[in-house]
C-alpha cells in the first residue's frame, strides 16, 4: 500500500486507496531501459518505454482536466507539474508527494474490485483527477508557508497538511473524481454501504473520529467521511466553498480546520456534521436491519469476503484487526483457519474437490533496484499444506477452476486493461482465452458443467455481463461474447455466479438498489438435458444495506434447500455472509429504494434503453520524448538548528541548513545537513547517499562533528572528528511473499575516522604538529592528540518477519540474526592485533493471544587478542592511560514478554489520535569474559508502556516510555533512567529520539 507522511518536513504521499490489482509482466519487455519524458502545456510525464501507451492516453486529456480543476480550486500553481507513471507494480494506487521533488505518481494497474464504481470510464483518467486534486489542494502559494517556500522550496507549501484532518484531505479529492468524471466513488453504491450501514444500525461514527482511520470498519474511514462531508459543504455553500475554507485555513493552520469552516460558513463544523447525519438518517429511514436471511459468518469486527462452496463446506477469505488474514471454513459453530495467507483481494480464490486456487502478492527487487510487486497464482490443498506457485506469470487474479481438473481460468492485466487466460495447473503454461480492447474484466464464473464462462466486463464505463461458450482448453475464444441481460442506462452488473441448475445469478444496481438477480434458468419440469430456458431477469432478494455478492445455493449437506442462497453484504462491523430466501418464491421485495440514485448520468443510445458502447478512450498516436536522468537531486531545503551541550553546562547553538533528495523510482536518495557553531568556531555536518542496483545496495556517509565533554576532575576535552563510511549489502534474498518478508545476504563495510583533541577550544581545520601542539594559525599552549582509525569488516544478515495485523503494535513474528567480523587499523600502516567478532540474534514468537509475544535476544563481541584502547587518547591529565587493555569479550542477553493491552479509537487534538496501548516486561543480563571482566546482571526496561499516534493514518508516530532499572553486581550500584524514543514508522526516514 503506500503512504502519506505529515512530519515536520511534510514528506508525505497521499494514497488514493488501499486496493490491490494484477500486473502482467509477460506482454512487456521486463528489462529496464531507462526513463523517458514528454511534456504538454502544463505537465511533464516521466515514464518507462513499456508504459508509452498509458502516457499517450494521459496526455490526450491532461491539459483539459487541469483547466477544469484550477477553476474548481481557484488555484493555478506556477511551473510544470511532474507526473511519474509506474507500470511495475500490481498495486492499484496513486499519490501526491511534495518532497523531495514534488510530483504526482500514477500506478498503471487498475483496481481488481469495483471500488471506484462501474461507471468510471477510464482508470488512469480517474486516478489522474484524484491526484491532481491533491496537488492543487496543497500548492496554494499564500500565507506564511507561501512566503517561506520562496526560500526553502515549493514542498514547504504542503506543511499545513500536518494540522489537517483526514476527511479534509481525501474528501475534496473524491469529490473531484466524482464531479469531473462519469464515475467515481460518489456514484458507486458499493462505496455507499460504508456510511449507509452505520446510519441504518444507529452506529455512525462522530465528527472527531472522521479525522483518522482506525482498526474499526470502515477501513479508510476518513475517505468515507471526507466525501459525504465535503459534498455536503459544497451542496450548502456552493462549489467554491472548500477552496474558500482552505484559503482561510492557511491564515492559521495550527488553529485547525474547524475554525476556518466556521469563519467562512458561519456554522460550526460540528453542527454541519450533525446536520449531515440527520439528513442521512432521513434518507435511510425505514431500513432497519429486517433482513429476511440469517447471518452465518461469525460475529465480531472482521471482513468475510465472498463465499465459495466445496462439497459440504463453505470457505471465505477473512481479514480482521486481531487475526492474521486467512482462508477459513465457515460452520455453524464458527470458523476454522485452513490457510493463513494474504490474497490479492477478497475474491481471488476458488475451491474445488479439496484444492484451493488463490492469487497473492510477491514483492522483490528488480535488476535496477526498484521494488516490483506482482500478483501470482498459487495452488494448495484444503488441509492447509504449504501452497506452491503455479506459474511465474504475473498480474493474475480472480482465478477459477476450469472444470477439467487440469486448467484454471483467471484475469490478467495488460497495461491498465485486462484479458482472460488459460493456465495449465501442472506446467504453468499460460495462453489467452479472451482479449478485448480497452476493457476491464472481473469475477469470472464457470458453470457446473464446465462449458460456459460468465464474467463482468467494463467498457468505457458500461459494465455488463458477458457469457462465452468455452473452447478447448488452451485455445482462444472466437467472436463476440453473449450479453444475457440487456444493460439499461441506469444500472451496472456485478459478480455473476452459476447455480447447479444452470441459472445465472448476478448483482445489479438497477434503480439505485444493490440486489441479487437471476438472468435465466432451467424449467425444473424439463429434462436436465434440455437447453436452458431464457426468461427475463427477475430479482432474487434484497438486503437493507445491499447485496454485494451471491452464491446461488448452499452445498449439499450444509443445508439442502433449493429456495436458499448465500449472499455477501456489509454491516458496521465489516463484510458479512448471510443465508437468504428467494423473494419471488417466499415474499415480495422489501419496499425501499435509495433516495438518490447512484447510477450517475449515463448517456443513452438511440433506443433509449442501453448505454452507448463506442466510447473508446482516445490517445495521442505520437509525441516527442527525450531521455530522462533519474538522479537524487535535492528538492527541498529547510533550516537546521544544531544544539550541543558543553562540558561546563552551557549550550552551544549552531545555525545551518538541510536538504533532502531522491529519484522518482525510489532507488536512490540523498540527505545533507550542515551547521556552524560560531561560539567555538566548529562546523557539524553530515552527507548521506544511498542507491540500489538490483540486489546490490550501497550507502556512503560522510560526517564532520565535534564534542565538548567532561574528561576527568575539572578538565574538559575538545574533540573534532571527521568520519566516512561505505557500506555495501548484497541481497541474495529480499522479497515479501504472501505477507512474509525475508532478507538474507552478506555485507561489507569500511570506516575511516580522524580525531583531533585538546584541552582548549581550537578552530576548524587545524592539525597536530610534530611538537604535539596545535598548528598555525592560532596555536595554543595546550597539548593536543591526533588519532586516525580505519575499520574494515563484513558479515551476514538474515531477517524474517511474518505478517502482522493492526493489533500488533509490536512486531511479534520476527527472527533476526547477524554475524560480523571486523578489524581495526589505527593507521593503514600500523594494524592493531586481533579481529573483532560480533553476533546478534533476536526472536519474537507470538502467543496464542494475538498481539502478545515472547522475545529473546542475545549479542556478543569478542576480540581475538587484548588490544589498547582506541576510544581514549594519551593526553596529560585527561582520560585513561593508553595501554589500558580492552577485555576480549562482552555479552548481553535479554528476554521478556510484550504485547498490546488494547486497541483504541480515541481522537486527540489537532487531528492526532491514539490507536493503541502496549507494553512489555524484560529481564536483561550483560557482562564480560576474559581479562578483567566486569559482569553486570540485572533488569533493564522493567516496564515499557507503548502508545501509537497517527495523523490521518498517514504517519505512524510511535512512542515508548522506557523506565529502566538495573543492579550491577560488580560495583553494587543501581542504575536507572527513562527514555522516550519516538519513531515515524513506514516512511523509511528516522524519527525523533528524545532521551532524558
Amino acid at each position: 500500500m503506500r503512504l502519506s507522511t505529515y512530519a515536520a518536513t511534510a514528506a508525505f504521499a497521499l494514497i488514493l486507496f488501499p486496493l490491490s490489482a494484477g500486473l502482467s509482466a509477460e506482454p512487456y519487455d521486463d528489462s529496464y531501459r531507462g526513463l523517458r519524458q514528454t511534456s504538454t502545456e502544463y505537465f511533464t510525464f516521466i515514464f518507462e518505454p513499456r508504459d508509452r501507451d498509458s502516457v499517450s492516453e494521459l496526455i490526450s486529456y491532461a491539459d483539459e482536466v487541469y483547466e477544469e480543476l484550477i477553476e474548481f480550486f481557484d488555484n493555478a500553481p506556477s511551473g510544470m507539474i511532474r507526473v511519474f507513471v509506474n507500470g511495475r507494480t500490481d498495486i492499484a494506487n496513486g499519490y501526491f508527494d511534495p518532497t523531495p521533488r514534488h510530483h504526482i505518481g500514477l500506478f498503471v494497474a487498475s483496481p481488481t474490485q469495483p471500488l471506484l464504481g462501474a461507471r468510471s470510464e477510464n482508470w488512469l483518467r480517474l486516478l489522474f483527477v484524484h491526484e491532481l486534486a491533491h496537488y492543487l489542494h496543497f500548492m496554494y502559494d499564500t500565507g506564511f508557508f507561501g512566503a517561506i517556500s520562496r526560500v526553502f522550496g515549493e514542498p514547504v507549501l504542503a506543511l499545513p497538511g500536518a494540522f489537517m484532518p483526514g476527511w479534509a484531505i481525501e474528501g475534496i479529492a473524491i469529490e473531484a473524481e466524482t464531479r469531473f468524471s462519469r464515475g467515481g466513488r460518489g456514484r458507486n453504491p458499493m462505496f455507499e454501504v460504508y456510511y449507509s450501514a452505520p446510519i441504518i444500525e444507529g452506529r455512525m461514527f462522530d465528527f472527531d473520529r472522521a479525522a483518522f482511520d482506525s482498526y474499526r470498519p470502515p477501513r479508510g474511514r476518513f475517505y468515507v467521511a471526507g466525501y459525504i462531508y465535503v459534498s455536503y459543504l459544497l451542496e450548502r455553500f456552493g462549489e467554491h466553498a472548500f477552496a474558500e475554507i482552505y484559503q482561510e485555513y492557511l491564515r492559521a493552520p495550527i488553529l485547525g480546520m474547524s475554525r476556518a469552516i466556521e469563519a467562512v460558513t458561519g456554522v460550526s463544523a460540528q453542527s454541519l456534521w450533525d446536520d449531515l447525519v440527520a439528513e442521512l438518517e432521513i434518507r435511510y429511514a425505514g431500513r432497519e436491519l429486517m433482513s429476511q436471511g440469517r447471518t452465518i459468518s461469525p460475529e465480531g469486527i472482521a471482513d468475510y469476503h465472498p463465499v465459495r462452496a466445496d462439497g459440504q463446506a463453505l470457505y471465505s477469505y477473512r481479514t480482521a484487526p486481531d487475526r492474521r488474514p486467512a482462508i477459513v471454513r465457515i460452520a455453524e459453530s464458527g470458523e476454522k483457519v485452513v490457510l493463513t495467507t494474504t490474497l490479492t483481494d477478497g475474491e481471488s480464490f476458488d475451491v474445488s474437490e479439496g484444492s484451493f486456487l488463490f492469487a497473492a502478492f510477491h514483492s522483490s527487487a528488480t535488476r535496477r533496484g526498484s521494488v516490483r510487486t506482482q500478483s501470482h497464482l498459487y495452488h494448495a490443498t484444503t488441509d492447509g499444506r504449504s501452497p506452491s506457485k503455479v506459474s511465474s506469470a504475473s498480474g493474475i487474479y480472480h482465478p477459477r477452476f476450469a472444470g477439467d481438473g487440469e486448467h484454471a481460468i483467471a484475469v490478467q492485466r495488460i497495461g491498465q486493461y485486462h484479458r482472460l487466460v488459460w493456465i495449465h495447473l501442472d506446467s504453468g503454461e499460460l495462453t489467452a482465452l479472451y482479449e478485448p480492447k480497452q476493457a476491464y474484466l472481473y469475477t469470472p464464473s464457470v458453470d457446473h458443467a464446465g462449458g460456459k464462462l460468465a464474467f463482468a466486463e467494463n467498457r468505457a464505463g458500461n459494465q455488463r455481463l458477458r457469457v462465452i461458450e468455452l473452447p478447448e482448453p488452451g485455445t482462444a475464444f472466437q467472436g463476440e461474447p453473449e450479453a444475457p441481460v440487456p444493460l439499461a442506462a441506469t444500472e451496472a452488473h456485478y459478480r455473476p455466479a452459476w447455480s447447479n441448475e444452470g441459472e445465472l445469478y448476478y448483482i445489479s444496481d438497477r434503480d439505485g438498489d444493490l440486489r441479487a438477480w437471476i438472468a435465466g434458468y432451467h424449467d425444473r419440469e424439463q429434462a436436465e438435458t434440455d437447453a436452458p430456458k431464457r426468461v427475463g431477469a427477475r430479482p432474487v432478494g434484497d438486503d437493507p444495506v445491499g447485496v454485494l455478492s451471491v452464491l446461488p445455493r448452499s452445498p449439499r449437506g450444509v443445508e439442502d434447500d433449493l429456495d436458499s442462497y448465500l449472499y455477501g453484504t456489509y454491516r458496521s462491523d465489516g463484510y458479512r455472509i448471510v443465508r437468504g430466501m428467494h423473494l419471488s418464491r417466499t415474499a415480495p421485495p422489501i419496499p425501499w429504494k435509495l433516495a438518490t440514485s447512484t447510477a450517475g448520468d449515463l448517456e443513452q443510445n438511440d433506443s433509449g434503453n442501453a448505454p452507448a458502447d463506442n466510447r473508446a478512450v482516445e490517445s495521442v498516436e505520437s509525441f516527442e520524448e527525450r531521455r530522462f536522468f533519474d538522479l537524487p537531486l535535492p528538492g527541498v531545503w529547510f533550516p537546521y538548528p544544531s544544539l550541543l551541550s558543553a562540558a561546563e553546562g552551557r549550550l552551544h547553538l549552531g545555525f545551518g541548513v538541510g536538504a533532502l533528495g531522491s529519484n522518482y523510482r525510489r532507488t536512490a536518495s540523498s540527505s545533507a545537513t550542515i551547521a556552524w557553531h560560531p561560539s567555538v568556531g566548529q562546523p557539524r555536518g553530515r552527507f548521506a547517499l544511498s542507491g540500489r542496483m538490483g540486489p546490490l545496495t550501497t550507502e556512503l556517509t560522510l560526517s564532520q562533528d565535534f564534542g565538548l565533554v567532561d574528561a576527568s576532575n575539572s578538565d574538559s576535552l575538545v574533540s573534532q572528528r571527521t568520519a566516512a563510511q561505505l557500506l555495501t549489502r548484497l541481497n541474495l534474498l529480499a522479497h515479501n511473499q504472501r505477507g512474509v518478508q525475508r532478507n538474507l545476504g552478506p555485507f561489507a563495510y569500511g570506516y575511516y575516522e580522524r580525531t583531533i583533541s585538546s584541552h582548549d577550544d581550537f578552530p576548524f581545520l587545524l592539525t597536530a604538529d610534530t611538537n604535539n601542539g596545535l598548528g598555525t594559525p592560532n596555536a595554543v599552549d595546550s597539548p593536543t592528540a591526533e588519532h586516525s582509525r580505519v575499520e574494515v569488516g563484513g558479515g551476514v544478515y538474515y531477517r524474517r518477519m511474518g505478517s502482522n495485523v493492526r493489533r500488533d503494535l509490536y512486531d511479534n513474528r520476527l527472527i533476526q540474526i547477524q554475524g560480523q567480523l571486523s578489524r581495526d587499523l589505527q593507521t593503514l600502516l600500523r594494524p592493531l592485533p586481533g579481529y573483532r567478532v560480533r553476533t546478534t540474534a533476536t526472536a519474537v514468537a507470538p502467543l496464542a493471544s494475538s498481539g502478545v509475544g515472547i522475545m529473546a535476544a542475545a549479542g556478543a563481541t569478542y576480540w581475538t587478542a587484548a588490544v589498547p584502547s582506541v576510544s581514549t587518547f594519551e593526553i596529560p591529565g585527561v582520560g585513561r592511560p593508553a595501554n589500558l587493555a580492552l577485555q576480549p569479550g562482552r555479552f548481553r542477553v535479554r528476554t521478556g514478554i510484550r504485547g498490546t493491552f488494547a486497541l483504541t479509537d480515541s481522537p486527540l487534538p489537532l487531528g492526532f489520535n491514539l490507536q493503541g496501548l502496549a507494553g512489555g516486561v524484560f529481564v536483561e543480563a550483560q557482562g564480560g569474559f576474559g581479562t578483567a571482566a566486569d559482569t553486570f546482571n540485572g533488569t533493564n526496561e522493567l516496564f515499557s508502556p507503548y502508545g501509537g499516534i497517527t495523523l490521518d493514518d498517514r504517519i505512524w508516530l510511535s512512542f515508548e516510555l522506557l523506565a529502566a532499572v538495573g543492579y550491577s553486581i560488580g560495583t553494587a550500584q543501581i542504575r536507572g533512567g527513562v527514555t522516550v524514543p519516538v519513531t515515524a514508522d513506514g516512511i523509511g526516514r528516522p524519527g525523533l529520539y528524545v532521551r532524558f
